[in-house]
């Protein structure tokens, strides 16, 4: 393969953010079932808090439903079997645009490397957002 394609997914890699990091929403309560079985209300400031550690709302309607994916899943799947796109298709949950990466991270083995290392630091940093918008669950 030439340099050409090597640099075309440098620059794919970094110049698409696939989704953009997301605001968690906020739900209104007046008592604790308001806030499902992860939540708790604050009745000073009537919103939902989320106790169970990993989950997070998404969507107002449903409070503290949605379980953050593990940062430290993502990063041993990046870090063993990265190059054939695995950390992609572990955080997509249900994103067609991180499918989609999976598939041509696995058809490049990684970009040849670099696409892999790259998403290995990402994942260590902070900067990879599942296919939701969500931060990963720390260690």
């Amino acid at each position: 393969m030439s340099t050409a394609y090597l640099l075309y997914f440098i620059v794919l890699l970094y110049s698409i953010q696939i989704v953009p990091s997301l605001s968690l929403a906020t739900t209104s309560c007046t008592s604790n079932s308001d806030c499902g079985s992860n939540g708790k209300c604050s009745l000073t400031t009537n919103t939902c808090n989320c106790t169970t550690s990993g989950y997070v709302t998404v969507q107002s309607s449903q409070p503290c439903a949605y379980e953050q994916k593990k940062k430290l899943n993502a990063f041993l799947l990046s870090f063993f079997i990265g190059c054939f796109g695995a950390d992609w298709f572990y955080l997509a949950a249900g994103s067609g645009g991180y499918i989609t990466a999976g598939v041509f991270k696995l058809l490049t083995l990684g970009g040849f490397g670099v696409w892999a290392l790259a998403d290995w630091i990402r994942i260590l940093t902070d900067n990879f957002p599942d296919g939701q918008g969500v931060a990963l669950q720390g260690w």
